[in-house]
């Protein structure tokens, strides 16, 4: 691996900055985290990123912020392990602890560097929270309750990290470093979306349109503060369905898990609190969690989310959940490899 990587012609990988920091670089890491690196360049990033410019980003140039920031390089060891996991079953046990080992790495080191952003660490800290949640997704298991959006009453996995707020934190670099970011090194992440209207319409396939407007009636006895709230999600959540499925040439991830940076403060103390119509907004969205379920990170996580709402919605809701239901669990409402039950 080390023969390899000193004879590529990659300008990513063979930058002043990149030789001069190599060395300290790679002496912190094993020969497992070599096998881990040439993973993530030949195979685990074209299987998760689902646009060229994309992938070419996330095989060179966030590559070059590894080898310069090693939070950079412990988060995508860390997602690589978990994808050869997935990959290898039979040796999960030990891709699974490179990968929570790496992980925590990351993020301790993420935590001390997003705390003094600069136009120099900016990139090298956005590429990592696009990352981190790919990892977060990624690293759920299947046959327990989801902590991706809010803690579950019966958590049988640690949800000590609130997965949703750190992603929101990319919405906030972004916002507040877009005049360096919207031009630097990962600006064909933005190119798709830019000049999109924000208050343009959002179309839905006929069944789809009439469902998540009928959901309005669940929450039409309520306090005009939470209707307006209700209201205002249901709209986003609207229009990820629509760019999910309606435009053209852009990523059809970025697009769905977009949501979680959209989503207002407001709605998420709801959903903390486990107001139930914030809780069927959710089941809705797992209709578009499920059009993403092609992707490996994805896979089998819209029917683990719903599943989990469902548990803390309980009883009295099925004219509004049979829907999401049929969409994403199918008739049946069983989904091999959930083992807990609604």
């Amino acid at each position: 691996m080390a023969t390899s990587m000193q004879s590529s012609p990659d300008p990513a990988i063979t930058t002043a900055s990149s030789q001069a920091s190599t060395p300290s670089i790679l002496a912190q890491f094993s020969m497992l985290d070599m096998e881990l690196l040439h993973h993530w360049t030949t195979v685990t990033v074209q299987a998760s990123i689902d646009f060229l410019t994309g992938i070419e980003l996330y095989r060179t140039t966030v590559i070059r912020f590894a080898f310069e920031y090693p939070f950079v390089m412990h988060q995508l060891l860390a997602l690589t392990a978990i994808h050869i996991s997935y990959l290898r079953p039979n040796k999960q046990s030990t891709y699974r602890h490179a990968a929570d080992s790496h992980a925590a790495m990351a993020l301790s080191l993420f935590r001390t560097e997003i705390g003094n952003l600069t136009t120099e660490n900016c990139h090298a800290c956005f590429s990592f929270s696009t990352t981190i949640f790919m990892y977060a997704w990624a690293s759920q298991e299947l046959d327990k309750p989801s902590t991706l959006i809010f803690k579950p009453s019966s958590t049988y996995q640690s949800a000590d990290i609130q997965w949703v707020k750190l992603h929101r934190g990319t919405n906030t670099i972004l916002t507040t470093w877009w005049p360096v970011l919207e031009n630097g090194p990962c600006h064909c992440l933005f190119v798709p979306w830019k000049d999109l209207d924000p208050n343009g319409p959002d179309p839905l396939l006929l069944d789809d349109e009439k469902h998540l407007t009928s959901l309005r009636g669940s929450w039409k006895d309520l306090p005009d503060q939470q209707r307006q709230i209700l209201d205002t999600n249901l709209k986003i959540t609207r229009r990820a369905l629509s760019r999910v499925d309606f435009i053209p040439g852009s990523s059809r991830l970025a697009a769905g898990i977009s949501w979680f940076s959209q989503i207002s403060d407001e709605f998420i103390q709801m959903l903390a609190e486990k107001v139930p119509e914030a809780l069927l907004i959710v089941c809705y969205y797992c209709v578009v969690l499920e059009k993403l379920s092609d992707t490996w990170w994805m896979k089998g996580k819209a029917e683990n989310l719903l599943r989990t709402v469902l548990t803390e919605l309980g009883e009295g809701w099925d004219t509004w959940t049979r829907w999401p239901m049929d969409r994403v669990l199918g008739e049946t409402g069983v989904v091999p490899g959930l083992l807990y039950q609604t």
